[in-house]
């Protein structure tokens, strides 16, 4: 059997979709990031290690065309089904049993595990139903060498032990073609120290059809261990920790491990504001000192009424206190926001944006909320009549305009999500402060990827994020 895990080409030409690990998926009208697609990789290194003959095709950030690609070789195709591109895929899997019509296709992702049927009646061979789809995956091709007779929503449970999980193949699936725009060296990688959250959020896809508001975590250990691999074999010096929820007293032990292995790497998280309080300054700084730098808080809201209706779990003075730990700590911030929220006045939601450029974090991003199928907001969003679209028309869950209604209209929404971006990037403070860090790094490190950094990031904002939401169709 030869399998081909595919990330197809874009449906439009020019725009880039933002898949595999991406909370919010959305185009893009020009290269900002590539984040890796860490559970993928896993999936594709074990099923390499399993003895089956696999390949990788990630063709937008490979930029190939539906041409380059070779159906006729493969048995079996794997998919990621996301709202967005769900019937894009429906399209491309007749286009591909047309080429090779003894080819099956697999789908796996959040919105084919709530709504698995559709996909088998537009001739999708089979689901994946399962959050660990790495583990499902393989699982699937053990029983498809085995049988015929395979379920067509092939259920697997969650994983019972991550540290199972093989060191990543970063040849097979390459790191160099992924990237964060913030990043601050050039040899960036990322790593997952754990899968899942305990949280409630009601806008949150991963934690509602994938994990069940359950949690899975590798040992520090086993994550040194890969990590020196990594940086021996492929020269990598940064790191991105792909888990959902950072635990910080994961951290201090990991933080720990790499002080006294003497490993000279940057290392950067993402979680949640109430866990910056479950560890101490001195612990944040122990993590400073092992290599540290980026902070990521899921923030989401902005009011304890936005917090509260979200069930987020926390309210401001637990995030202005995460801030004020971190500041102490001397790492930087990067604060993730849910904008357009339909209960939020206009003025509630540039009072938000406003709160955000107060608590200065070093960077931000402003996302629209999106309401994504299975979970308690989309229930929430049908029951009060916000859809300003059909929910059912998949094509108009891109991110490319708002698909909710509320207190403010379409226009009042693009606009804030562009004026959001500049207000917080374009700003004369801002620039003066981040020219003032890479000069300060060019002098003190020969470190000229900071300048990079800049210009990547000044791109992204005006190209990519200002321009990639509008009201028009």
């Amino acid at each position: 059997m030869k399998i081909l895990w595919l990330f197809p080409p874009s449906k439009f030409e020019g725009e880039i979709p933002l898949i595999s690990q991406n909370r919010w998926f959305k185009y893009l009208p020009m290269r900002t990031n590539f984040i890796y697609p860490v559970i993928a990789a896993y999936g594709i290194t074990m099923i390499k290690e399993a003895e089956y003959e696999i390949d990788f095709c990630d063709a937008p950030a490979e930029q190939l065309k539906l041409e380059d690609i070779r159906i006729e070789d493969y048995d079996l195709i794997v998919m990621e089904g996301r709202t967005a591109i769900i019937k894009y895929l429906w399209e491309l899997s007749k286009e591909f049993k047309k080429i090779n019509p003894d080819v099956k296709i697999a789908l796996y992702g959040d919105h084919v595990m709530v709504r698995p049927e559709e996909s088998l009646i537009q001739g999708i061979d089979y689901i994946i139903h399962c959050g660990d789809y790495d583990y499902g995956a393989l699982q699937l091709i053990n029983a498809l060498s085995e049988s015929d007779d395979v379920p067509k929503i092939f259920k697997a449970p969650l994983m019972e032990d991550l540290n199972e999980l093989p060191f990543i193949d970063r040849d097979l699936v390459p790191w160099k073609n992924y990237y964060e725009t913030w990043r601050h060296r050039e040899e960036f990688g990322w790593f997952q120290s754990g899968r899942g959250c305990w949280a409630d959020c009601t806008f949150c896809s991963w934690v509602h059809t994938f994990y069940n508001k359950k949690i899975g975590v590798m040992s520090p250990e086993r994550i040194v261990d890969e990590i020196e691999y990594a940086s021996e074999k492929w020269g990598i010096r940064e790191y991105l920790d792909d888990a959902d929820t950072f635990l910080a007293n994961w951290g201090v032990k990991f933080g720990k491990i790499l002080i006294e292995k003497e490993l000279n790497i940057y290392w950067n998280v993402q979680t949640r504001a109430d866990e910056i309080l479950k560890g101490t300054i001195d612990e944040w700084r122990l993590m400073k000192e092992s290599g540290l730098h980026v902070v990521k808080l899921g923030v989401d809201g902005g009011s304890e009424c936005t917090l509260q209706r979200i069930r987020k779990g926390y309210d401001i003075q637990c995030v202005e206190k995460a801030m004020k730990i971190l500041k102490e700590a001397n790492l930087e911030t990067h604060i993730n926001m849910i904008i357009g929220y339909p209960w939020e006045t206009k003025k509630q939601a540039y009072d938000v944006i406003k709160w955000v450029k107060r608590l200065n974090p070093n960077q931000a991003q402003f996302s629209l909320i999106q309401p994504f199928i299975g979970t308690p907001i989309y229930d929430e969003a049908i029951k009060e009549g916000w859809f300003n679209i059909d929910p059912d028309d998949y094509n108009q869950w891109d991110m490319k305009r708002p698909i909710l209604k509320g207190k403010m209209s379409a226009e009042e929404i693009v606009n804030l999500h562009r004026n959001a971006w500049g207000m917080f990037y374009l700003n004369p403070s801002f620039i003066l402060r981040q020219i003032g860090k890479s000069t300060m790094l060019a002098f003190k490190e020969r470190n000229l990827d900071s300048f990079r950094h800049l210009w990547r990031g000044y791109k992204g904002v005006v190209d990519g994020h200002q321009k990639a939401v509008s009201v028009s169709k």
